[in-house]
C-alpha cells in the first residue's frame, strides 16, 4: 500500500526479537519472549503487521508485547485492540497486565461484560472501576441483572447503580418480577442514592402498570433536573405518541449518556409502535421534526404501507407548509429509511439538494460515527441524478480536504468519494484522487472455517430466541429441523437446549439456544441472560452467533456479542440496519443479514445447511456456491432475494474497507 516504504525509510525497523518482556508486577506474568517465527531480522512493517494481527487472535500476550514495533499508530491500535479483546476471553493475566497502557483507548469497553467481571478482582480498584464502567456504558442492561455478582466486589454496588442509571427502564422491569433476581434488584434499589430511590418508589407503585413504570423511569433525570414533573410524566407515559414527542424534544438537546439512553428508548418505542400500535392515531399530532425522527427510529419494524401513510398523509403537508428546519439529528438514518421505502426521490423533491449536502457533512463529529458513515454510503449508492451527484461530490471533496490530517475522518470521506466516483464524469479529477481509497474495498468471497473451531475441534454457536409468539414459533421451527436429522442430538434442559453433531476429522458443532416462552416478563427474560452467564462460566466463547426474532430485540443480541465472533447471522427483519453495531464489536466477523422481512422458512434451511457444511472436513465455504445452493432450496420464497450474504453485504464491505484503510492506508 502507498506510504509503507517511505514510513520505514524514515525510521529503522526493529525486529520483534528486540522486544523486552515487562517485569512481573504483583504476581502478574510477564509477556513471554518472542517465538522463533517472529525473530526475523529487519522484518518489513507490512509483514510484521500481518503476523502480529494473526498472533493477536492466538497468542494475545505476545502480540500485546510486540505491538510497539509497529510504526503506524493505526496498525498498533488494531493489534492492541484485537490482542486485548482476545486476552480478555483467554488470558486474563495478560489482559490485566496490559490494561494500564490501554485504559484510555475508546475500545476497552468492547470486551464482554462477564469477561470484565472476571478481570476485575485481580486488578487495582481504580482500574477495575474503569474497565467495568466502560463495559457498562455499552451494555448496561446485562449489568443490572448481575447485582449479586457485583455485590461481591467492594465497589460493585457503585458500578451497579451506574448501570441502573444508564438503563432505568431495565432496572424497573427486573425489579417488578417475582424471581429471586427481582427481589435482589429491589433490595439494591432500596440501598442506593436518590436515583435508585426514585426507581424503588416507582417499582412499589401498584397504581401504575409495568409498562408505564418503565416509561416514567426513563424520565427520572429530567424530573430530577426540574424540567418535568413526575405527575406529568405519568400522564404522558400512557400515550405512545405523546411519550415519543416528549423524549424526542429531550433528544434534540441531549448528548453523552443522555443521548445514548434516549436513542435506545426512542428506537424501542418507535419499533413497538410500528409493530403493534395504531400509528395513525399516535402520530397525527407530531411535528415534521418528530415524524422524521419516528420514521428513522422505527425503520426496522415499519413496512412500506406504514411509512407511506405517515409520509404522504402527515409529513408531506407539514413540509409544504414550512416551519422549523428538519433536524440534522439522524437525518442520514431517515434518508436511508426513505430509500428502503421508495420515498427517497419524493422527499428530495420537497427538501432539495441541501439535505444531501447536510448528509455528507460532519459525519466524524457524530455520537455513532460508523453508523452515520454506513448510512452515508447507502445514500451515495442511491443517488443518480447528475445534480445530486455534483452536490454530494462537492460536499465530500470539501470534507476530505478539511480532515486531510486526521486518519479516521479522512478514511470515511475518502471511501465515500471512492464509492461515488463511478457516477462522476470521465474527466473528473476526483476519480484519480479516490483510487488509493478504492483499493481498500474487498469482497469476502469465502469464509475460512478453521478459526470457527477451538483446540478441541468444537465449533460453539449461540442462537438467541426472544420471548414472544414470534420467538416461540421460530424456536419450534429450529427444533423441527434438527430433531428430524438423526445425525444431530437434541439435549433438552429446562430453559435452554444443546444441539450437537459429529463431523469428519474429529470436528463437532455445539449449538446453544435459550427456550423462549410467549411472556414478556422478567422471569422469561432471565432465560436469555442465564444462558449467557452459563456459557461465560464454562469458558465458551461462541465464534458463531445467530439472532432470531423481532428487530427491536437485536440490541440484546449485539450486547452479548464477543469480539472474536467470526460469523454473525441476523435473521430478524431488516438486520442490515445493525451491521455497524456488529462490526464495532466483532470487526473480523462476516455477516449474513436481511434488508426486509426475516422468516424461519428461510432462516432454518440456510442455518442448517451452514452447519452441515461446517461439519464437512473442508477448509472454506465459498459464498457464491453456498448461496446458489440455498437459492435452489428456498429461492421460491420471494423474501429470499432480501437475504444478503457477506460477499454482497455493502455496509459490511464499507466498514471492512474503513478498518483496512486505517491499518494499511497512506499516511
Amino acid at each position: 500500500m502507498p506510504g509503507h516504504g517511505s514510513s520505514a525509510a524514515r525510521r529503522p525497523t526493529r525486529t520483534v526479537a528486540e522486544v523486552r518482556a515487562p517485569a512481573r508486577d504483583n504476581g502478574v506474568p510477564a509477556v513471554p519472549p518472542p517465538t522463533p517465527e517472529l525473530a526475523c531480522p529487519q522484518s518489513p512493517q507490512r509483514d510484521l503487521f500481518l503476523l502480529l494481527e494473526r498472533k493477536a487472535l492466538t497468542e494475545p500476550a505476545l502480540a500485546l508485547g510486540c505491538a510497539k514495533l509497529l510504526i503506524r499508530a493505526e496498525q498498533r491500535d488494531r493489534v492492541l485492540r484485537n490482542a486485548f479483546l482476545t486476552a480478555s476471553e483467554r488470558d486474563l493475566d495478560a489482559a490485566r497486565a496490559m490494561f494500564p497502557q490501554l485504559a484510555g483507548r475508546e475500545w476497552v469497553g468492547d470486551i464482554a461484560f462477564f469477561a470484565a467481571l472476571k478481570m476485575a478482582p485481580g486488578m487495582p480498584e481504580a482500574q477495575a472501576r474503569q474497565i467495568l464502567s466502560a463495559v457498562i456504558e455499552r451494555n448496561p442492561s446485562v449489568a443490572v441483572r448481575e447485582v449479586n455478582a457485583l455485590r461481591e466486589l467492594p465497589y460493585g454496588m457503585d458500578i451497579w447503580r451506574r448501570a441502573a442509571r444508564a438503563a432505568p427502564d431495565e432496572a424497573v422491569l427486573v425489579a417488578s418480577g417475582n424471581s429471586q433476581i427481582a427481589a435482589d434488584v429491589r433490595e439494591a434499589l432500596q440501598q442506593g442514592g436518590p436515583v435508585v430511590a426514585f426507581l424503588a418508589q416507582l417499582t412499589d407503585r401498584s397504581d401504575l402498570d409495568p409498562f408505564t413504570r418503565q416509561r416514567v423511569a426513563v424520565c427520572e433525570r429530567w424530573i430530577t433536573r426540574g424540567l418535568l414533573t413526575q405527575r406529568r410524566a405519568e400522564t404522558i407515559a400512557r400515550g405512545t405518541g405523546a411519550y415519543f414527542s416528549l423524549l424526542a424534544g429531550f433528544r434534540l438537546k441531549a448528548s453523552g449518556e443522555d443521548a445514548r439512553l434516549l436513542d435506545r428508548v426512542l428506537e424501542n418505542v418507535a419499533q413497538v409502535l410500528f409493530r403493534w400500535g395504531d400509528t395513525t392515531v399516535q402520530v397525527s399530532s407530531l411535528t415534521a421534526q418528530e415524524m422524521v425522527l419516528l420514521l428513522g427510529y422505527g425503520r426496522s419494524e415499519e413496512d412500506e404501507e406504514q411509512f407511506a401513510l405517515i409520509f404522504d398523509k402527515f409529513l408531506v403537508p407539514r413540509l409544504r407548509q414550512g416551519g422549523p428546519a428538519l433536524p440534522d439529528l439522524h437525518l442520514r438514518r431517515f434518508l436511508v429509511t426513505a430509500i428502503a421505502k421508495r420515498k427517497f426521490d419524493a422527499f428530495l423533491r420537497l427538501a432539495g439538494d441541501r439535505v444531501l449536502v447536510s448528509a455528507m457533512r460532519g459525519i466524524e463529529s457524530q455520537e455513532r460515527v460508523l453508523e452515520e458513515a454506513v448510512n452515508a454510503a447507502a445514500i451515495v449508492d442511491a443517488v443518480s441524478q447528475p445534480a445530486h451527484v455534483r452536490a454530494m461530490r462537492d460536499a465530500l471533496a470539501a470534507e476530505l480536504e478539511r480532515v486531510r490530517e486526521s486518519p479516521r475522518p479522512r478514511a470515511i470521506y475518502g471511501l465515500l468519494l471512492a464509492r461515488l466516483s463511478g457516477k462522476l464524469t470521465a474527466n473528473d479529477p476526483l476519480r484519480k484522487t479516490t483510487e488509493p481509497f478504492a483499493a481498500h474495498y474487498l469482497e469476502p468471497s469465502h469464509l475460512v472455517l478453521g478459526p470457527l473451531f477451538n483446540q478441541d475441534g468444537i465449533c460453539h454457536q449461540r442462537h438467541f430466541f426472544y420471548n414472544d409468539e414470534d420467538g416461540v414459533e421460530s424456536f419450534q421451527a429450529f427444533r423441527a429441523v434438527y430433531t428430524a436429522d438423526p445425525a444431530w442430538k437434541w439435549e433438552q434442559h429446562e430453559t435452554w437446549v444443546r444441539v450437537t453433531a459429529q463431523g469428519l476429522g474429529g470436528r463437532s458443532v455445539e449449538v446453544y439456544a435459550n427456550v423462549p416462552i410467549a411472556e414478556r416478563t422478567e422471569a422469561a427474560d432471565s432465560r436469555i441472560h442465564g444462558l449467557t452467564a452459563l456459557l461465560a462460566q464454562r469458558g465458551i466463547v461462541p465464534p458463531v452467533v445467530v439472532h432470531r426474532g423481532h428487530a427491536f430485540h437485536v440490541e440484546r443480541t449485539i450486547g452479548a456479542l464477543n469480539p472474536s465472533a467470526r460469523l454473525v447471522y441476523l435473521g430478524s427483519c431488516r438486520g442490515m440496519d445493525r451491521i455497524d453495531a456488529v462490526m464495532s464489536i466483532a470487526r473480523g466477523a462476516q455477516i449474513v443479514a436481511t434488508r426486509s422481512i426475516g422468516t424461519h422458512e428461510i432462516n432454518d434451511p440456510i442455518l442448517k445447511s451452514l452447519n452441515d457444511h461446517i461439519l464437512r472436513n473442508s477448509d472454506r465455504l465459498d459464498w457464491d456456491r453456498f448461496w446458489a445452493a440455498a437459492q435452489s432450496k428456498v429461492g421460491h420464497y420471494g423474501l429470499f432475494s432480501d437475504y444478503i450474504p457477506p460477499n454482497r453485504n455493502s455496509p459490511a464491505i464499507f466498514l471492512a474497507a474503513y478498518y483496512d484503510y486505517l491499518a494499511n492506508g497512506s499516511d
